[in-house]
C-alpha cells in the first residue's frame, strides 16, 4: 500500500472549520495544495471562507504571501459532505473538537473514501494518536501520524509532530517535511502520551497558577504581573486562558487527567467552566472584557509583579518536562522550544530550571507536594540534586555550561558563570559584617572581574541571611578618631571602586544591608532585593553616624528629607518602601532572589559592552557634573559608539527584524 510521495500531496482534507481547521486550510493552500474543508453546517463553513479570506488580505498586504488572495482561495471548496471532502485525497488533516468518538468517524471515513496511501494527521492537542488510529485497518495505521498546530495557525512557527505506536518512520518523516515546507519548527514527539509535550505543560501552568489563587497566595493579576514584568512573558496565564478560551483548557484537563495524567481540574476552572465564564469568547473569564468576542490587553499593576513566587508557577512544568525526558518523550531542548515559540516564553522552561537551580526547584515542588502529592519531584530531578548538577551554578543541570570557577577567600567566594562574575559575601555566622581583610577582598574581586574578558556582568550577593549588616563593630570598638578617618577612607575607595567599574554592577539584597553593607549596596548599578530585605544606615544607635558614602550617595538615591530621617532616627526600610524611595529597583520573593538575580544579570549580559559602559559614565557625569558638561559627555560617548561593530550589528538587526548579537566589539 506504501504511503504518498510529499511532491505528488496535491489534494487535501480539513476535516473541522473552527478555529484551527481553518487555519490548516488556509495554511495548506498557501502552499499550493487543493483544499476540501468539511464542516457539518454551512454556517460554520461560510465564517471560515470570511476568515480565511480576511487573514489572506492582510498577510499579502504585509507582504508575507505574494499569490493576490484571490488565487488561494480558489484553491478551497467548502462542503458538509464528508464523503466528498474525503475522495481521493492524499492528505487528511482532521481538526473536529476533542471527543475520540468524533475523530473515530472522521477516521473509518478516510480509510474508506481517501487514496490507500494518503498520509492521515491529526491535529489533536491530547488524546494520543494511537488511540485515534486504532479506528483503521490494520493496514492503514503505520500512515498515521499527529500534526498539532498552535493557534493562531498560520502565524504560529512551531508544530508538534506526534509518534503514535503504529505511526511509521516514513509517515514522520513525511509530516516533518511538510511542516518545515510551510516555514515551520516541527518539534518530534517521541512517544505517544496524553497531551504530548504542549498541553502537558497548559496543564500544568494553569493548574499551578490557578491553585496559587485557590490558596489565597495571589489573585489571577498579582500572578499575571509577576509573569510579565519579572519573567518577560508577552501575557500571563490567566490573560493566555481568557484569550484561548477557558473550555479549551478544561478540555484538555479532562481528556489527559481521564488518560492518566496526575492532576486534577482546579475548583476554580470548574466553576467557571460550569458557569459559561469562558474568557474573551464570553465576555468575561479572569478578566472582563468589553463585549463577548472583543480583546483588550489587560492592564496589569506593576506594583503587584513583588507579591509572588514565581517558581512555584514554573516548578510543575520543569517536573513535568523531567517526567518526558525521563519516558523519552522529549529532549530538553524540545520542550524549551515549545515554551518558546509556542507559549512565546524568552527562556525555555528547562533554562528556567537550571537558572533558578534545581535544588530550589526540589525545595519548592517538596512544599506544593504538602498540598498536592501529585507535585513530588520526579526522580530525574531528586537524582540530578543529589549528583549536584544544580544548574547553571554547578555548571551542569539539564544543559551543559562548562566549568563553573570558584575562588575562595577569607570572607569571599569569586565564582564566574560564563559571562556573570558573582562576589559572594561569605561571613555568614557575623550576617557578612565586613572588615578591612574583606573590603580588601571584594576590591580585588571587582577589579579581577572588571579584566576578565568572559565576564560582562558582575553581582554582588552574600551567603546566609544577610547581606551585610556592615561594619564589624568589634573592629569599630578599638577605633580611635585616626583609625576611624582611615576605615571611613577604605569604605569610599570600595564603593567608588564599584560605582566606578566599567561593568554593569548588580548588588541581590537578602536580609539585612545596614550601614556599610548599604553603602556598598548603593555603589552598584542596580539592587534587587528579596522582600524580607531590611536597609538602613543605623549608626546613629551607636552614637556614630555613616562613613563610608552613605550620606551622600542616599541622598542623590532618596532625596534630602528622607535621607535625613532614615539616618536620623536609624530607620530601616522594608524592601517595598526601599522601592517606592527609589532606593531598590525590583522586589521578588526571598525563595527567587539568587534565580532572578541571575536572570537579570543574563539579560544585561546580551546588551552590547561598551553602549552599557558609556551609559554607566554618562549617566555618572549626570549625578556629577553641571548640565552642559553632563551633556557633552553624553554627546561625546553617543558619537564614539557609532565606531562599533556592536552599533552596527544592532542597527542591522532592528532593520532585519532578527535578535543582536553584540560582540563587546
Amino acid at each position: 500500500m506504501g504511503l504518498v510521495k510529499f511532491e505528488d500531496i496535491r489534494n487535501a482534507a480539513v476535516i473541522g472549520a473552527g478555529t484551527m481547521g481553518h487555519g490548516i486550510a488556509e495554511q495548506l493552500a498557501i502552499l499550493g495544495i487543493n483544499v476540501r474543508v468539511r464542516d457539518v453546517s454551512p454556517g460554520i463553513l461560510k465564517s471560515a471562507r470570511e476568515r480565511i479570506e480576511w487573514s489572506l488580505n492582510k498577510l499579502y498586504k504585509r507582504g508575507a504571501i505574494r499569490e493576490e488572495p484571490a488565487k488561494v482561495l480558489d484553491r478551497i471548496y467548502f462542503t458538509t459532505s464528508l464523503e466528498e471532502a474525503l475522495a481521493d485525497v492524499e492528505l487528511m488533516v482532521e481538526a473536529v473538537p476533542e471527543r475520540l468518538e468524533l475523530k473515530h468517524e472522521v477516521f473509518r471515513a478516510a480509510a474508506a473514501h481517501a487514496r490507500p496511501n494518503a498520509l492521515l494527521a491529526t491535529n489533536t492537542g491530547s488524546i494520543p494518536i494511537t488511540e485515534i488510529a486504532e479506528v483503521l485497518p490494520e493496514d492503514r495505521r503505520q500512515n498515521t501520524v499527529g500534526l498539532h498546530f498552535f493557534n493562531p495557525v498560520v502565524l504560529m512557527p512551531i508544530v508538534e509532530v506526534v509518534r503514535g505506536r503504529y505511526t511509521s518512520d516514513g509517515a514522520l518523516g513525511l509530516g516533518v517535511k511538510l511542516v518545515e515546507y510551510m516555514g515551520k519548527t516541527p518539534v518530534i514527539v517521541r512517544k505517544d502520551v496524553p497531551g504530548f509535550i504542549s498541553n502537558r505543560m497548559s496543564v500544568r501552568y494553569i493548574g499551578a497558577a490557578a491553585r496559587l489563587v485557590e490558596w489565597g497566595a495571589a489573585t489571577p493579576a498579582e500572578v499575571d504581573a509577576a509573569l510579565r514584568y519579572r519573567l518577560g512573558l508577552p501575557m500571563g496565564v490567566f490573560e493566555m486562558v481568557d484569550f484561548s478560551g477557558l473550555d479549551v483548557f478544561y478540555y484538555y484537563f479532562e481528556e489527559t487527567i481521564r488518560r492518566g495524567l496526575k492532576e486534577e481540574i482546579p475548583a476554580i476552572v470548574k466553576r467557571m467552566f460550569e458557569e459559561g465564564v469562558l474568557g474573551m469568547k464570553s465576555g468575561r473569564g479572569f478578566y472582563t472584557y468589553p463585549a463577548p468576542g472583543v480583546y483588550v490587553r489587560v492592564s496589569l499593576p506593576r506594583s503587584a509583579a513583588h507579591k509572588v513566587d514565581v517558581l512555584k508557577v514554573l516548578a510543575p512544568m520543569i517536573n513535568e518536562g523531567a517526567f518526558l525526558i525521563r519516558e523519552g518523550v522529549a529532549t530538553a531542548a524540545d520542550i524549551d522550544t515549545i515554551m518558546k515559540l509556542g507559549f512565546g516564553f524568552p527562556l525555555g522552561v528547562m533554562e528556567y530550571g537550571d537558572i533558578f537551580g534545581l535544588d530550589a526547584v526540589k525545595s519548592s515542588l517538596e512544599t506544593l507536594a504538602r498540598h498536592k502529592d501529585f507535585y513530588a519531584p520526579d526522580p530525574m530531578i531528586s537524582g540530578m540534586v543529589a549528583e549536584g548538577r544544580l544548574g547553571v551554578r554547578s555548571g551542569r543541570g539539564f544543559y551543559e555550561y562548562g566549568d563553573v570557577k570558584e575562588e575562595r577567600m577569607r570572607g569571599v567566594v569569586v565564582r564566574r558563570e560564563g559571562q556573570i562574575g558573582w562576589i559572594v559575601l561569605n561571613r555568614p555566622e557575623v550576617l557578612n559584617a565586613m572588615d578591612m581583610e574583606m573590603m580588601d577582598e571584594v576590591e580585588g574581586a571587582v577589579g579581577a572581574l572588571e579584566r576578565d574578558p568572559d565576564v560582562r556582568v558582575i553581582v554582588i550577593i552574600g551567603a546566609g541571611r544577610a547581606f551585610s549588616a556592615g561594619a564589624d563593630v568589634s573592629m569599630l570598638s578599638k577605633f580611635g578618631p585616626g583609625d576611624a578617618y582611615a576605615f571611613s577612607k577604605r569604605e569610599h575607595r570600595l564603593a567608588e571602586r564599584v560605582e566606578r567599574c566599567g561593568k554593569p554592577t548588580i548588588c541581590a539584597i537578602g536580609g539585612y544591608a545596614l550601614g556599610g553593607g548599604l553603602e556598598l549596596a548603593m555603589g552598584c548599578d542596580i539592587r534587587i532585593a528579596a522582600e524580607d530585605a531590611r536597609l538602613g544606615l543605623p549608626e546613629i544607635n551607636l552614637g556614630i553616624m555613616p562613613g563610608g558614602g552613605g550620606t551622600q550617595r542616599l541622598v542623590k538615591l532618596v532625596g534630602l528629607g528622607r535621607a535625613l530621617w532614615m539616618m536620623m532616627m536609624g530607620e530601616q526600610l522594608g524592601a517595598l518602601d526601599a522601592q517606592q524611595y527609589g532606593l531598590v529597583n525590583l522586589v521578588v520573593q526571598p525563595a527567587t532572589l539568587e534565580g532572578e538575580t541571575r536572570l537579570l544579570a543574563r539579560r544585561l549580559a546580551s546588551m552590547p559592552p561598551m553602549a552599557l559602559r558609556s551609559i554607566k559614565a554618562a549617566a555618572r557625569a549626570a549625578a556629577d557634573s553641571p548640565l552642559e558638561r553632563g551633556l557633552e559627555v553624553e554627546a561625546a560617548h553617543f558619537s564614539s559608539l557609532f565606531a562599533t561593530r556592536d552599533a552596527k550589528e544592532g542597527i542591522s538587526a532592528f532593520l532585519e527584524k532578527r535578535r543582536p548579537t553584540f560582540r563587546g566589539e
